[in-house]
């Protein structure tokens, strides 16, 4: 995201890290990697939990971390977005990021249409349309019509594991879409342990929303029908 890429650059700026509802880091750049879990319990508590506490309606909290230091974390949007830095006008921050000409939104990425349509042809690619298949089946079993914003994080969780996969993604309406040809120097190994944490974090949510029993019955329903497909 551009508008945090540009506060980045400040020198009183020490890290920053952005979390989605789920928690699901988005944006971590410097010392981010250090408090990102800080404001991941933030947004993973949803804002059922925040309603409790009575803060569910902030521009922004400060923290206290462990070292001694302190992270503000902005909401914005879908977003938390931590901040971390030594003498920082919060509310100008608030203000640059709320009138930067890119919302602090994840945008929807469309490439080319030749990329997307083009057929897959080797055997790793043949591969990576099997599992986007099954990605997609579950995301919309799970989702009920919020397919575009599971779709971004199954994204981001699979930039975590390999960013030159995740270049070959982009969300196109309500599925994942994949751009061929798939980079010669991603294997099948890889680009495998990307789809375990894609169907890992798409469980997580799935249990979260509906249970244990009821994410499994619903995962065992997709299986059927694309075997049945």
């Amino acid at each position: 995201m551009k508008v945090l890429e540009e506060i980045l650059k400040r020198e009183e700026i020490k890290g920053i890290a952005a979390v989605n509802k789920e928690g699901e880091v988005v944006f971590k750049g410097k010392e981010g990697e250090f408090f990102q879990e800080s404001v991941g319990i933030i947004g993973s508590a949803g804002e059922a939990s925040l309603k409790n506490i009575g803060i569910e309606n902030f521009s922004y909290i400060k923290l206290y971390l462990k070292d001694g230091s302190n992270i503000y974390i902005i909401k914005e949007k879908e977003l938390y977005i931590g901040i971390k830095g030594e003498e920082i006008d919060i509310d100008e921050i608030v203000e640059f990021i709320r009138n930067y000409k890119e919302k602090v939104e994840i945008k929807e990425e469309v490439p080319p249409k030749e990329e997307i349509l083009r057929k897959p042809e080797g055997m790793v690619e043949r591969f990576v349309e099997m599992k986007i298949k099954q990605i997609n089946a579950l995301i919309s079993e799970f989702s009920e019509g919020d397919e575009i914003r599971w779709g971004k994080v199954v994204i981001a969780k699979i930039k975590d594991t390999s960013p030159e996969f995740a270049e070959h993604l982009i969300q196109e309406s309500k599925e994942i879409k994949v751009k061929y040809p798939i980079s010669p120097s991603l294997n099948e190994e890889e680009i495998n342990r990307c789809f375990r944490a894609a169907i890992d974090i798409i469980w997580k949510m799935a249990v979260s929303k509906y249970g244990v029993e009821e994410a499994r019955k619903r995962v065992k329903m997709v299986s059927d029908r694309l075997r049945e497909s």
